[in-house]
């Protein structure tokens, strides 16, 4: 018959410390070999603080004999659990002493003598002990040891061995008292020594009591880790020392998005201590969408404030006339165009498809003068959403007042989803290349849409953005040409150009040579009629990026409703004067 007995483990646990500075351990747990779960093992009587050092006993009677792991966990204030320490013990057979006195210990470095033959410590008998000795390390290489501490029993039998890691600092003066010569700080990672904040110290010295001073960089609100690292005279840098500190108020900051050094007012984010990124203290940017206009711009004729001052154009005493026509033209795609919302959509943007330079230079009917030509965007103009979206690429004319056919001046421009006509930089009206003071038809042209020229020549005074809007019938009217169809098409009260014009041609044909219809049928395949072709092409007459001969969303039906779906043979012209 086997004999049960009951055995108790005596154990002096180590320190063991909050992971974190200021941190307290209010409670510990113990479990053997297998996890509870957090806060269901066996309570540890501990008195609260940064680190604990807890004797307590273990009853091993429902333990076999062999081999056990013994996990100990700590509770910190706030009900937070730290990392598990573990250790393991043997369980022998029962002894008549279960809690036999250490009677001697020894230690050792690196490699084991044997048992009672590392080095001897002078401890006093019991059943633990907490004993300060002195090592020697001068025969130690500098770089990683290993201490080992092996007690033994009363009865002469030796416990297991206790371990420790350490480093030995490569240096000759090992070991001598040094002066500490400077002190550097940083917070939360560390850049290397010699890379903190440097401080000035009053006075070199083996002990330091000061206050210092430093600039703190910026950090955000909340906690953080600040490091302390002291230099000796014999340019050995110390250990780290550190403490949590607290970010608690802050400084507000402003955008500055567009990179021209000035803040927007209305864009604002909080930092710790200083602004970072680009944010910044300053706030006086009026338009933090255009870089050309802050404090202390050039106040052009373009019909905005410039430079911040709240005065525009001629009303600003720092203007700069440039002597040149300028236009704020509006109009509506009619392939994109979605009625009951009075918006165009931006499939073509949103797909990634509007190019960033202007389609227009080389393309069939579309001869730039008078400056125009190679206009570019940028990404960022094509990123905006909204109703100031970019649909597509525009080409605009200015033309001769007494022979409405002669093209004195063109741009490319870009055209945004409520109908504004807007220069490269996705903001300002589009200025021409020629002189103001003078009287132009201006005329609006698309790619795969019949243009629309306004009915009568206006004047543009110098330094003056005259606008026209050819979504609602101007007071001008529509320039006609040959007057067998309206200029534009009026779709639920608004204006828009017609769409399905493949063939850049100036007339829409759905039947007979050189229509519009077998433009499309041509790129998606005479043999493929069902298929889509997605790209940035002609005979694209909704602008959703994809030509469609059949099925939902197809450009064929585009064309059919602006030529009539009972006169499919009709033709629309184009009444720009051509």
């Amino acid at each position: 018959m086997v004999k049960r007995y009951t055995f108790l483990l005596l154990l002096l646990l180590p320190a063991y410390h909050a992971a974190r500075a200021q941190a307290v351990i209010d409670a510990l747990e113990y479990f053997i070999d297998t996890d509870p779960g957090v806060g269901n093992g066996t309570m540890v009587a501990t008195t609260p603080g940064p680190s604990t050092n807890t004797a307590f006993a273990i009853p091993t009677a429902s333990l076999g004999t062999g081999f056990h792991r013994l996990y100990i966990r700590g509770q910190f204030a706030g009900g937070r659990w730290g990392l598990v320490e573990e250790r393991t013990f043997y369980l022998t057979q029962p002894v008549t002493n279960p809690t036999p006195d250490i009677t001697a210990l020894e230690y050792f470095i690196d490699t084991d003598p044997g048992v009672g033959n590392g080095t001897s410590v002078a401890t006093t008998p019991g059943p633990s002990t907490s004993t300060a000795f002195a090592i020697p390390t001068a025969s130690l290489g500098a770089g990683f040891h290993r201490l080992y501490l092996r007690g033994r029993f009363a009865g002469g039998r030796w416990g297991l061995v206790e371990e420790r890691t350490f480093y030995l600092t490569p240096t000759a003066n090992y070991g001598l008292p040094q002066n500490i010569m400077s002190v550097e700080v940083f917070f939360d990672t560390d850049p290397g020594a010699g890379q903190g904040i440097p401080v000035t110290l009053s006075a070199p010295g083996q002990a330091v009591s000061t206050t210092i001073h430093f600039t703190v960089p910026a950090l955000s609100l909340g906690e953080h880790l600040m490091y302390l690292r002291a230099k000796f005279a014999d340019g050995r840098w110390g250990m780290i020392d550190h403490d949590t500190v607290t970010v608690l108020t802050g400084v507000t900051c402003f955008a500055d998005t567009d990179g021209d050094g000035y803040g927007d007012a209305g864009n604002t984010q909080v930092f710790g201590l200083a602004c970072e990124g680009n944010y910044l203290a300053d706030s006086t940017d009026c338009n933090d969408a255009l870089a050309t206009i802050h404090p202390g711009a050039t106040e052009i004729c373009n019909g905005l404030d410039d430079d911040c001052d709240g005065l525009t154009d001629l009303d600003d005493p720092g203007i700069q006339v440039d002597g040149l026509a300028k236009a704020g033209a509006k109009v509506f795609l009619g392939g994109p165009y979605v009625s009951n919302v009075q918006l165009m959509h931006d499939s073509l943007r949103v797909r990634g498809l509007v190019p960033l330079q202007e389609p227009y230079t080389g393309l069939t009917n579309f001869t730039h003068v008078g400056g125009g030509g190679g206009e570019q965007t940028t990404s960022a103009v094509l990123a905006a959403s909204g109703p100031n979206a970019i649909v597509d690429w525009v080409f605009l004319e200015l033309r001769n007042a007494a022979n409405p056919i002669q093209v004195l001046a063109t741009r490319s421009a870009l055209l945004q989803r409520d109908g504004d006509v807007v220069d490269v930089d996705g903001v300002s009206p589009v200025t021409f290349g020629i002189a103001a003071d003078q009287s132009y038809y201006l005329s609006i042209r698309h790619r795969n849409h019949l243009g629309v020229q306004l009915g009568q020549a206006i004047f543009y005074p110098d330094c003056q953005v005259v606008s026209t809007d050819f979504r609602n019938l101007p007071p001008e009217g529509f320039y006609v040409y040959n007057g067998l169809n309206p200029a534009e098409r009026l779709v639920s009260g608004k204006y828009t150009l017609w769409s399905g014009n493949g063939r850049i041609d100036f007339q829409l044909k759905y039947n007979g040579s050189n229509n519009d219809r077998n433009a499309i049928l041509s790129v998606v395949g005479l043999g493929t009629p069902n298929a889509s072709v997605p790209g940035y092409l002609p005979t694209d007459y909704n602008l959703d990026g994809l030509v469609k001969y059949n099925g939902s969303g197809n450009d064929r039906n585009v064309l059919l409703g602006n030529v009539g779906i009972g006169t499919p043979s009709a033709v629309v012209h184009d009444q720009v004067a051509h």
